[in-house]
């Protein structure tokens, strides 16, 4: 299911560079699109993502159990959710990347993102209290 799933990335960036070169596509009109779009260029997900919300648990191989088991064992792991942040909100505004993708962010939801993060800080600092189980960011919620 995977390997399938990576095959169909391969053939559409393919795809898009065989039209990119023919002068077929605005590639400007492309980049506008959101990052979870498939006809982004550059899209993103999450492992979790793929895992969770795409693939049935009963119908995986063995190696489908075990990777997907692996995907939430790191998810689990990093407990940014249970801060109720979202991946995103972890990327340090350091780099000069970082600031000119905060600049495309609309207002509100920087701001969100920014209070997440203020509030995720103040409960780590305080031995690692976590919020309750109901308010922890979700898997399927937390996407690019």
């Amino acid at each position: 299911f995977l390997a399938i799933q990576n095959a169909h990335k391969v053939e559409r960036g393919a795809r898009l560079q065989q039209a990119l070169k023919a002068n077929k596509v605005d590639i400007r009109t492309m980049l506008a699109l959101p990052v979870t779009d498939h006809a982004h260029p550059y899209k993103s997900e999450k492992p979790w993502q793929k895992v969770y919300a795409k693939a049935d648990p009963g119908q995986l191989s063995w190696y489908g159990k075990w990777y997907r088991a692996k995907t939430l064992t790191y998810y689990e792991c990093q407990q940014f959710h249970k801060w109720g942040m979202m991946m995103d909100d972890s990327i340090g505004a350091r780099g000069w990347f970082s600031r000119a993708s905060r600049t495309r962010v609309n207002k509100t939801q920087l701001i969100h993102c920014d209070r997440r993060v203020v509030k995720a800080r103040m409960m780590k600092t305080c031995f690692y209290a976590y919020l309750p189980k109901e308010k922890w960011m979700h898997p399927i919620d937390n996407v690019a």
